[in-house]
């Protein structure tokens, strides 16, 4: 008996009470899993294929997405798929991803859909046009199903089953385009999140930039105050320096004059002073006929006062406290 098959054909099926039951069961559990913010785009294809195959009682299948960015299939490698998925695995990947060919078209009969922008089954699939029996030498495909997710006519996914115990009708092509339309909603959903989530993540980054060059300026600034605070330390600790050593310095002269002062106090104004007594003796013994001599010592002692005056002059000048203490201008 032939298999009934259908392909490229417009969909007119009514689903039955039990069929809408089962369906509107499944919707509302996907629309549960979607609206949780934690669940990622690949937690939501492993639900939709969980439902899907649950819905049409196919035993594999696939919920793929579509890379804006090059095209690419992206299928997650999950507990729904990973028995058809893992021989095709990379070792540490958690997703697989099917290219376009060069002219831009998905190959194959799993391709079809996306190409066609059409939902299709097959009972027979070796029979398709499409049908490529290598790209399924992993496992063997008996019974085909695919629908492509549409956004805005353009394809942004694919859901995809396989190998159901009885055929498929056309009532599970009709149910699959309600999981197409929920799905299609769900990426649509996630991508605008992912949009809004790299914007609020640029935006966090750009405020921690700032933030961080504001505190590198504060340090600088923090360091050109502790730099400014330490110089004017180091200038009062010179300036402090400096006046010791002036003081000292001072010290040091004032004590060289106070001895130079003393010495010709001590010294050579008493030398002055015993020549001075020793001239007037010399007069005093003098006769009548020692007028020269007399009138010789007046001058000497004119010059010794002169040099006596002239002794205590410096010696005031080099020391003028030290002088009056010793009674220099008396003597």
């Amino acid at each position: 008996m032939k298999k009934k098959e259908q392909q490229d054909t417009p969909i007119q099926a009514e689903i039955t009470a039990q069929q809408a039951v089962a369906l509107y069961h499944a919707l509302v559990k996907l629309y549960k899993s979607f609206f949780k913010p934690a669940n990622s785009i690949a937690s939501i294809q492993s639900a939709f294929l969980r439902q899907a195959k649950a819905v049409t009682h196919s035993r594999q299948g696939y919920v793929f997405t579509i890379d804006p960015d090059n095209g690419d299939l992206i299928v997650p490698v999950n507990p729904e798929s990973r028995a058809i998925v893992a021989p095709l695995q990379e070792t540490g990947k958690s997703e697989i991803r099917f290219q376009r060919e060069a002219d831009g078209r998905y190959p194959g009969l799993w391709g079809h859909c996306l190409n066609a922008r059409r939902s299709f089954y097959s009972n027979s699939p070796e029979g398709h046009p499409a049908f490529e029996g290598s790209q399924q030498e992993h496992f063997y495909i008996e019974r085909f199903l695919s629908v492509p997710v549409m956004l805005a006519n353009k394809p942004v996914g694919q859901i995809i089953l396989t190998n159901k115990k009885k055929d498929y009708t056309d009532q599970d092509l009709a149910a699959i385009r309600q999981f197409a339309e929920l799905y299609a909603f769900a990426v649509d959903r996630r991508q605008w999140e992912n949009v809004l989530l790299a914007s609020e993540n640029k935006k966090m980054e750009d405020a921690e930039r700032t933030r961080r060059a504001l505190l590198s300026i504060l340090e600088d600034e923090k360091l050109a105050k502790q730099k400014i605070k330490s110089s004017e330390e180091a200038l009062k600790e010179s300036q402090s320096k400096l006046q010791l050593l002036s003081s000292h310095l001072l010290n040091v002269q004032e004590k060289k004059w106070r001895q130079l002062a003393l010495e010709l106090h001590d010294d050579l104004g008493q030398s002055l002073s015993v020549l001075k007594l020793k001239l007037r003796n010399i007069k005093k013994k003098g006769t009548t006929d020692s007028d020269r001599l007399n009138v010789d010592c007046d001058h000497v002692n004119a010059y010794v006062d002169d040099i006596i005056d002239k002794v205590r002059r410096l010696s005031h000048d080099l020391c003028p406290s030290c002088i009056e203490d010793l009674g220099i201008d008396e003597s």
